[in-house]
């Protein structure tokens, strides 16, 4: 709801419809490449409208915003794994072979029902009656079968049925929320200022990346407070994308691209300028060359840029590896999702005509 109230203000929403708006314009001018300037120039806009209570300007909350997303999309994932971990520790002793023969079948071979219906709990009822109903049919030399005994396995082939159930399936709960959420976006007007979501993502990427160099420099100040790592807006922004149906129209952008031949080129610029210099330098020591352009001061400066330029440049490496990283988890969520989601709105809507007319029949 808060993503769809900043992408609905009206300063917002102007802009990146004037964006999207002059990206189509100028494709084949930009080599179809969304640049670092535009992105720049986005968050200089944004900046106008003021700061929050906390001094953060709006992009930046919406940033944050992004990554608590993404993070709590990787609590939900790693409670999953950690479930399905405890269970494969539980279940270290328990057969998980094809041949697998229920405990109660052992006591009773007449026990009826597959192996399938101990996680279902079927065939259980009444065979409490047939035991004892057979019971004074049977030989006296026939083994006692103990009540307790019986009850004391079905509830162990209960178990054991569910452990083999969890480990071979499996939940998968991207899929499950992006359907969930999918329902009602699908076909709402209200929502159609979700589509410019993708134009926002570069702005929020500069802003991301300035952020996790501060902190790294934190950190090496020896600051408590600062961070290493933010995995999580990169997993908010592809799960956004996907939920959104944009995916596509963010990697038409080739934003990624865009910023490694920007930072290449200012960093080529920069190393051709210390070598200069440092060619420069050694024919002054043999005698020949003519005076550098550059002084010390200068020379020391291009090597401090040079340094934040490949620092620079790993941090968005480094996201752009997240984000294919975080596209794998929702690339099950295929077309077949949307198609299965529309037969079941589809469904319902037949359902409430059907109720909504036998209402009218009882009415007359």
């Amino acid at each position: 709801a808060i993503v769809s109230q900043f992408l609905s203000d009206d300063h917002v929403k102007s802009r990146l419809i004037k964006d999207v708006k002059q990206f189509n314009e100028k494709r084949g001018v930009v080599n179809n490449e969304y640049t670092l300037a535009q992105a720049e120039k986005f968050i200089r806009e944004m900046r106008k409208l003021g700061v929050a209570h906390d001094g953060q300007t709006f992009i930046a909350k919406f940033c944050s915003l992004v990554s608590e997303i993404g993070n709590a999309l990787a609590y939900m994932r790693m409670m999953r794994s950690g479930g399905l971990r405890a269970v494969a520790d539980s279940a270290v002793f328990v057969p998980f072979s094809g041949d697998f023969t229920r405990l109660e079948r052992v006591l009773d071979s007449d026990a009826s029902g597959s192996e399938d219906e101990v996680d279902k709990g079927d065939g259980h009822a009444g065979r409490e009656e047939k035991t004892e109903s057979e019971s004074d049919e049977k030989s006296e030399d026939a083994p006692v079968k103990c009540k307790q005994t019986l009850q004391a396995m079905r509830a162990v082939d209960q178990v054991v049925g569910n452990m083999r159930k969890k480990l071979s399936e499996g939940s998968d709960y991207f899929h499950m929320l992006l359907e969930a959420v999918t329902r009602r976006l699908k076909g709402a007007i209200k929502y159609t200022h979700l589509k410019n979501f993708h134009m926002i993502i570069p702005p929020i990427c500069v802003l991301h990346v300035e952020m996790m160099v501060r902190e790294k420099e934190q950190l090496v100040k020896k600051n408590k407070d600062g961070i290493f790592t933010d995995d999580g807006f990169a997993l908010g922004c592809a799960f956004l994308l996907k939920l959104f149906g944009v995916w596509d129209s963010f990697e038409s952008l080739h934003w990624f691209e865009s910023v490694r031949n920007h930072y290449g080129a200012r960093l080529r610029a920069v190393k051709e300028g210390i070598s200069a210099h440092e060619q420069e330098v050694s024919d002054r020591a043999s005698g020949e060359g003519a005076p550098s352009p550059y002084g010390v001061e200068d020379v020391s400066n291009m090597h401090l840029t040079a340094m934040m330029l490949e620092t620079v440049m790993s941090e968005f490496t480094t996201l752009e590896e997240a984000f294919v990283s975080s596209k794998v988890f929702f690339y099950s969520a295929s077309l077949e999702a949307g198609i299965d989601v529309e037969k079941q709105e589809e469904e319902e809507e037949e359902a409430e005509k059907d109720t909504n007319l036998g209402g009218d029949a009882q009415g007359r």
